[in-house]
């Protein structure tokens, strides 16, 4: 076998290897659980303000998902309800359904923002 063979072979072994089990020790870990249930704690209402910030983003999304759908809608409304009213809630329609796919591009972006807490505007 040539050396670059055999060099690529072993350098794929090496990348891809599985990575070792190691144990933690449960002497260590009886030593760390009071400090790591004062983490929780302190770290429980920025947890649950994310938590909150970021249903509320998911709420936006769905809607904005929701909203898709006025574009087909406000364009049968134009074509076929013009004669009985409905070509202006059509236009309406169509305007939102087609900047809708826009929001929601903006919102799911806007996704990792919401988790960290931070309110990124936009009620609905």
């Amino acid at each position: 076998m040539p050396k670059k063979a055999i060099f690529f072979i072993l350098l794929a072994m090496a990348l891809f290897a599985p990575a070792r089990a190691r144990a933690m020790d449960p002497v260590t870990m009886a030593v760390f659980a009071p400090l790591a249930l004062k983490a929780a704690s302190i770290a429980t209402p920025y947890v649950m303000r994310g938590m909150q910030s970021g249903a509320v983003h998911m709420v936006k999304i769905g809607y904005d998902m929701v909203g898709i759908f006025r574009l087909p809608l406000g364009l049968g409304q134009t074509l076929l309800g013009w004669p009985f009213g409905y070509f202006k809630t059509g236009i309406q329609n169509t305007t939102l359904g087609a900047v809708a796919p826009f929001k929601l591009t903006w919102d799911i972006a806007l996704l990792p923002v919401a988790l960290t807490g931070v309110s990124t505007g936009g009620n609905y």
